[in-house]
């Protein structure tokens, strides 16, 4: 069973495969372009699938290049490169924490600390 997505606005429900046309470009939801999709995709840091390719061979434009219009990005990749990229951590099961929150957490476990005799 595949976990809940946390960001509704980033994600393409109801498709099992992207176009990097869906990715990037003038509708992109994270404003790259579509060339920025496929040099992520040709470095290897977002995963697709060439479909072209037909018993190993992959389809080849005049100059001996993969065409590219035959990728699709599986949308789990979609969200695992997504999550990658995350600035802090991020955890599913726990709602965001403000900064008086995680104050109040740091200090209830320091004093914790101090009960249990650690040294800090």
């Amino acid at each position: 069973m595949q976990k809940e997505f946390p960001f509704a606005s980033l994600d393409f429900p109801g498709v099992s495969v992207l176009r990097p046309q869906q990715i990037g470009g003038e509708k992109s939801p994270i404003d790259v372009s579509e060339e920025h999709v496929y040099r992520l995709i040709d470095s290897g840091d977002l995963q697709a699938i060439d479909i072209s390719r037909r018993n190993g061979i992959a389809s080849e434009d005049s100059l001996g290049r993969s065409k590219r219009t035959h990728l699709r990005i599986p949308r789990e990749s979609w969200h695992a490169w997504l999550l990658s990229r995350l600035t802090a951590p991020f955890d599913p099961l726990h709602k965001q924490l403000t900064t008086d929150q995680l104050r109040q957490h740091t200090q209830d476990c320091l004093r914790e600390l101090q009960k249990r005799g650690v040294r800090i």
